[in-house]
């Protein structure tokens, strides 16, 4: 009950840090939160006794109203106790940066409540305007649900008096032939009232008659239709299916349409741009009584400030305060402004110059730590550049060796082919001149001649099987050697590196004040 309490109270930290500024800003608060919630309860509230029907209405009612209110509320109350000290007091109590976001969030906390405004303006004014409007709403249903009766009953009057005319014709004409029947002019041509008479005399009794019960049913009918249309409302179903009369209700659509000839009219007009002003004005309040709030207000919404005063309680701060304001002195209790100026002018001063110290020792420790740890990797990365530079060297000369190969055998084959061309002339020359010589003479040249080119040819098919192996040679010590120089590029950047680090964390031992961090360095 004590967390509902401070809740509806708009103090979440109860009295503590509360001033009596900040207190008249808190009731202010409430009132203007209270009569928004009520008005968009009241709303929609109006909204769920229309969409629903007989006693069930004032359930969904009550349930709609309460549940909107109870939204609005929270919604309110979050705006309302929004720490808006806290990127000061983080920075100033607590020494930590900025928040980059923190801005951006309390710009969308904003930002959403205008976007419900908005809303309440688009959603909400409408139904508080049928619900202000609610006598002219149903004066406006009952006068045209009069039109609708009058217009039922003037069709059911001309429905009956046009069935009532053609029986009082019927009638007439009856009469009529059984005047000339009893004068000897009818039918029969008998005078006086013979057996034709008789039945025609019987026929208009029986036209009279059903003529006086149609009169009859005319005024049971009229009863009828008078009886259900006395409560309309009530009797709307029966007067639908009965005399096909449509009876307007209380329904969202119908009042929407009713409201929207009520605009047609300038005093209605003006009186729903009042209900959306009501709306916005009141919106308009809580947003500058936020924007423009009270430092006091500010110092006690701050969760910064209100840990710190639970460790003030506490007797954290006592050795460092005076004695008239330590914690158990009796009676006292400091101000949230004298609070506040003790943490961020002594307080946290003092207290980052302590974690400073203490941060720069274990700085100072890790340094010489890492400073051994950077010595042995400086060594290993020198021992493995001088390793890829060996490793570069031999793949050099295997690659070059490989091209040489190649080359010399690219040679080799020109010059077989080179010297299978001169043999083929020379076998040509012979066959064009066979008595150049004496045939013995000319057998032994052809002969040789054709050995040689078959050696030619076969040298030649032999390099030539030499080159997809010392082509796959050359390709793949290039690729080695390629690997080995990127290699030693890496390992050239990891030592570059290595030293840098090495550097500043020589810096930054011989800028320390430090004995004992010269001391480390001249030992490194």
């Amino acid at each position: 009950m004590q967390t509902l309490s401070r809740h509806l109270d708009f103090r979440p930290h109860d009295d503590r840090l509360l001033t009596s500024s900040a207190g008249f800003w808190l009731f202010s608060a409430r009132v203007l939160v209270f009569a928004m919630a009520t008005a968009e309860a009241v709303a929609w509230g109006y909204l769920g006794f229309i969409l629903s029907d007989g006693p069930l209405r004032w359930f969904s009612a009550a349930f709609t109203g309460i549940t909107i209110f109870l939204v609005v509320w929270m919604i309110d109350v979050s705006l309302i106790t929004m720490d808006r000290a806290w990127p000061e007091h983080a920075r100033a109590i607590l020494g930590k940066p900025m928040e980059k976001d923190r801005r951006l969030r309390d710009g969308m906390t904003f930002g959403l409540r205008i976007v419900l405004l908005l809303a309440s303006l688009t959603i909400t004014a409408p139904y508080l305007a049928q619900l202000v409007f609610y006598r002219d709403i149903q004066q406006f249903n009952q006068g045209v649900a009069a039109a609708r009766i009058d217009t039922a009953r003037a069709q059911l009057e001309q429905r009956f008096a046009r069935a009532d005319a053609e029986k009082g014709r019927a009638v007439e004409v009856a009469r009529g032939s059984y005047e000339r029947e009893i004068a000897g002019k009818g039918p029969s041509g008998r005078y006086g009232a013979g057996p034709t008479a008789q039945a025609m005399a019987r026929a208009i009794a029986s036209l009279e008659g059903e003529r006086a019960a149609l009169d009859r049913q005319w005024q049971r009918e009229m009863a009828q239709f008078d009886a259900l249309t006395r409560d309309p409302e009530v009797n709307r179903v029966q007067l639908a299916t009965r005399y096909n009369l449509v009876v307007p209700t209380q329904t969202i659509l119908g009042n929407g349409a009713v409201l929207r000839e009520l605009r047609k009219r300038p005093e209605h007009q003006q009186t729903e741009f009042a209900i959306k002003a009501f709306l916005a004005f009141i919106f308009a309040g809580l947003l500058l009584l936020k924007l423009f709030e009270p430092y006091t207000v500010r110092l006690y919404f701050s969760e910064v400030l209100q840990q710190e005063y639970e460790r003030y309680r506490a007797g954290a701060f006592d050795e460092v305060l005076p004695p008239v304001e330590r914690s158990t002195a009796p009676g006292s209790a400091m101000s949230p402004q004298r609070l506040y100026d003790f943490l961020a002018n002594v307080w946290s001063p003092a207290r980052l110059l302590e974690e400073g110290q203490v941060e720069s020792k274990a700085r100072m420790a890790a340094a010489a730590h890492a400073l051994d740890s950077v010595e042995r990797m400086r060594g290993a990365a020198i021992q493995e550049l001088n390793r890829r530079k060996g490793e570069l060297a031999r793949l050099t000369t295997a690659h070059d060796e490989a091209v040489l190969a190649s080359t010399q055998l690219d040679s080799a084959i020109r010059a077989v082919e080179a010297d299978m061309h001169s043999i083929q002339r020379s076998a040509k020359e012979l066959e064009r001149r066979p008595d150049a010589l004496d045939e013995l003479n000319w057998r032994e040249q052809r002969t040789a001649t054709s050995r040689r080119l078959t050696d030619a040819s076969r040298a030649l098919r032999e390099l030539e099987e030499m080159v997809p192996t010392e082509r796959y040679r050359k390709e793949r010590t290039a690729a080695a050697l390629t690997e080995a120089t990127e290699g030693l590029r890496d390992s050239a950047r990891e030592l570059e590196a290595v030293e840098k680090h090495l550097r500043e964390l020589r810096e930054l031992l011989a800028n320390s004040s430090s004995a004992r961090a010269r001391s480390i360095l001249k030992v490194v």
